[in-house]
């Protein structure tokens, strides 16, 4: 791995990356499954979509758009939890040129009117696809619509579009919004090609024929591996929702052998005792990403499936098309991130000094390669911000690498606690107190105060007939950090963090209620 004046180069791809569209991957693909290939399985209704009828389904929806005046460019607007169909008008999209616009279906509606405005002009047609729980008078289903426009043109006739990998837009996907609205991030066919390459790296992932659909499939995490899962016609056991029970048990009778995850799941493998009632041997490798884990939480998870020999972290974000690091298979490194992935190049700079960094200092990550988004969709002021003009992404997350160049997140430059001018990383913190055997979970914040700046907070959800009191938190915290890391600012107890669907804390809202309740909840 290259290192050139603290730029660090991702290996040489282990194949070649196919310079067609991803509709032409997907239908190409399709036209080579059998009739029994399952493409998704709903756990809750035990009903199956077979790769068959979702090729069949997609490229009549694809040609009944095109009936209806759709063309490249226009956009298809998905608002839906996770179901068997999902998936089906994002591929139709893609066979034509269009472009998919995923967006979250709990939002409110000033939400979607933020998601939605002004991000399509007067040159480009939309149409928007509603789950069965969002129906609005005057809107068909999928099938309803094709029933209407579709005219009986076959497969061997059907063609997807032509069109430039490297510059076309397959999906606007809306960044996590953890600081503020979220923003429209730009995704070429070719930096999901570049993703779906990782996807299949033997030196970065074990290759398997069933996955666990449970991330949801408008985030970009979700959407990723559902794409990839569709290429390799995999099949994905869904989720509409997460209950735990459902969880472990789909991993038992489906013989999972490797888990993609978020935070919040791995504390269920952590601390649940209803992991202990199911058979889990099968799992060999966890994938977890969206939010940082605690080297000390993957020492427990391991001590308790014995048979998991990788638990593999990755940093990214949406704007780089997911992961930039990940751990390699045979160069694991418990608490890091991994390494730069082929492709890619990272340096870690001074925030301030903007000075590029060596090992082991300390800066904003920053990354650049073929996986970087084009931008934020009709957004200049907030591209021009977050990329440099020589293609540079500025994450705003904090880290370092090792000599080994293995990387390790310390937290978001924003979040940072200044308390009397140390920096205090939020993320340290709730790596220490998740490690108490009477805490459920954990987010840490600073609380502003006119003499130090901001004090270390913690809110902290209780275990089960727990009486853990304040102080005994607060020391526990004593004894292992310096003075200005101490929690300062106390302990506020509650019954749940508030987090994304992803798993991120959101500490605006942790912060909202200090403002509503001053002297403790």
């Amino acid at each position: 791995m290259p290192n050139t004046n603290n730029i660090i180069q991702g290996l040489p791809f282990w194949s070649s990356i196919p310079e067609i569209s991803l509709g032409k991957q997907i239908y190409d693909s399709l036209r080579k499954c059998t009739d029994d290939e399952v493409a998704y399985f709903d756990v809750y209704t035990g009903r199956r979509l077979l790769y068959k009828d979702f090729l069949r389904l997609s490229y009549q929806l694809a040609s009944s758009l095109q009936n209806c005046g759709y063309k490249k460019n226009d956009v298809v607007v998905i608002c839906s939890e996770n179901n068997n169909n999902f998936f089906i008008p994002v591929v139709s999209a893609l066979y034509l040129g269009m472009v998919s616009a995923p967006i979250n279906h709990t939002y409110t509606q000033r939400e979607i009117l933020h998601a939605t405005r002004n991000e399509y002009n007067e040159t480009k047609k939309r149409i928007i696809i509603l789950d069965s729980h969002a129906k609005v008078a005057g809107y068909d289903t999928i099938k309803e619509f094709i029933k209407k426009n579709f005219r009986n043109l076959s497969l061997e006739e059907f063609k997807p579009v032509e069109l430039n990998p490297f510059e076309h837009l397959a999906v606007v996907l809306c960044s996590s919004g953890t600081t503020g609205l979220p923003k429209g991030v730009m995704t070429t066919h070719d930096n999901i090609s570049v993703r779906n390459n990782h996807m299949r790296d033997p030196r970065i992932n074990l290759q398997q024929r069933v996955i666990l659909g449970l991330l949801p499939f408008f985030h970009g995490y979700g959407f990723m591996t559902n794409i990839g899962a569709i290429i390799d016609r995999q099949m994905v056991v869904m989720f509409k929702k997460f209950e735990e029970e459902m969880f472990l048990k789909c991993i038992e009778e489906y013989k999972i052998s490797t888990l993609f995850m978020v935070p919040p799941l791995m504390l269920i493998l952590a601390k649940s005792p209803m992991v202990s009632k199911y058979d889990l041997s099968h799992v060999v490798e966890i994938t977890c990403g969206a939010a940082p884990l605690s080297a000390e939480l993957e020492t427990v998870i391991k001590r308790r499936l014995p048979n998991v020999r990788v638990i593999r972290q990755g940093y990214g974000l949406t704007e780089a098309t997911l992961a930039v690091t990940l751990v390699p298979h045979d160069d694991l490194k418990t608490g890091s991130s991994g390494k730069v992935v082929p492709g890619m190049s990272c340096m870690v700079r001074d925030p301030e000094s903007k000075k590029v960094l060596g090992p082991y200092q300390v800066g904003e990550l920053c990354f650049k390669g073929r996986m970087i988004t084009k931008g934020y969709y009709e957004n200049e002021e907030a591209t021009r911000n977050t990329f440099s003009s020589d293609g540079w992404l500025f994450t705003g997350d904090l880290g370092y690498y090792d000599e080994e160049y293995h990387f390790y997140i310390v937290d978001r430059l924003k979040e940072l606690i200044k308390y009397k001018g140390f920096q205090v990383a939020p993320a340290e913190l709730e790596a220490i107190l998740i490690q108490h055997p009477l805490i459920q979970d954990v987010g840490v914040i600073g609380k502003a105060d006119e003499e130090a700046g901001e004090l270390p907070t913690a809110f902290v959800v209780k275990k089960p007939n727990s009486n853990i009191s304040e102080q005994e938190i607060k020391d526990y915290v004593a004894r292992q950090v310096s003075r200005p890391k101490e929690l300062h600012g106390g302990v506020y107890f509650i019954d749940e963090i508030p987090k994304n669907l992803s798993g991120k804390i959101l500490r605006r809202q942790l912060r909202e209620l200090i403002t509503k309740y001053p002297s403790k909840l």
